[in-house]
């Protein structure tokens, strides 16, 4: 699945980015119940595989790690990948370093093997 779906696909990222907001259960998500009108819960919702990436050092690795785990816990295909010291962003903020470099060809990967 790409970023960079329209249709569906949109549907599906904004579902994921949503989940993102109730993890634990923060905006009222439990038991599965879906908290928008009218769309499948995200624990129906075919998303599989998922890439998540974030950096070290992000002020919300916490929640990403928790997300990866949660996406996990529904029996999602889920690929966890951690960046050591880097920030919220990083691959925007310093496209040619190293670690945006790494991360560009875990993308590759991932989206080849998938």
């Amino acid at each position: 699945m790409s970023f960079f779906l329209g249709g569906e696909g949109a549907v599906l990222i904004k579902q994921v980015l949503e989940a993102i907001d109730t993890v634990g259960g923060e905006q009222g998500s439990s038991g599965g119940e879906s908290i928008r009108t009218g769309e499948p819960p995200l624990e129906t919702a075919e998303l599989d595989p998922i890439l998540v990436v974030v950096g070290g050092s992000d002020l919300l690795k916490d929640r990403a790690e928790e997300y990866a785990e949660k996406l996990k816990g529904w029996g999602k295909k889920v690929e966890y990948a951690e960046f050591e010291g880097q920030q919220h962003g990083f691959f925007t903020i310093y496209p040619n370093s190293d670690a945006a470099n790494e991360l560009m060809l875990l993308i590759k990967r991932f989206l080849a093997q998938n």
